[in-house]
């Protein structure tokens, strides 16, 4: 029931002189993975979606980046696994899109690193400001996301706020 004192991860995933951000912990029937999102090396464009798997003895091996059905040359973000369907949800400016980040989905297996092709959400999800941090509630019966779409708040200057919309 309470938090300790958070502690850095080690360089296999901090890895210096780079940005790690984002970090998503899934737990899957046969262990745990970390995806996070990197612009470290070996990557496939700006920012990529990365994982890795989870020793038994807490450390985490060595992250693999999810490859070219899911990173482009542009940056992906905010991933977000659904174990129960094998689904990854994140948010790509460079796939096929309605403008801005959009958020997709791809049916996969993270022990495998195997992905089928994007598909995005589509209206009224998307928009063509940006749709991010796409996540279920723990009954699955909502979804929760982040958009500076128009019916978000207006600063003076013009620009859209970040807010938090449900989708049934």
């Amino acid at each position: 029931g309470k938090f300790k004192n958070p502690v850095k991860l080690p360089s296999n995933i901090n890895a210096p002189s780079c940005n790690t951000t984002q970090p998503h912990l899934a737990i899957l029937p046969k262990g745990e993975v970390l995806f996070f999102v990197s612009d470290r090396t070996g990557g496939k464009g700006l920012k990529d979606i990365w994982l890795a798997k989870r020793n038994s003895d807490g450390t985490f091996a060595n992250p693999v980046n999810l490859g070219v059905n899911i990173n482009t040359f542009g940056n992906e973000i905010t991933p977000f696994y659904y174990v129960r369907d094998s689904l990854l949800f994140f948010s790509s400016e460079c796939h096929t899109n309605i403008g801005g980040y959009d958020i997709f989905q791809s049916k996969g297996d993270p022990l495998t690193n195997k992905w089928s092709k994007v598909k995005n959400l589509g209206a009224p999800i998307n928009t063509s400001h940006n749709d991010l941090y796409y996540v279920f509630d723990a009954d699955s019966v909502k979804a929760y996301f982040v958009s500076n779409r128009e019916e978000s708040m207006r600063f003076i200057d013009g620009a859209y706020g970040n807010d938090i919309y449900s989708y049934s």
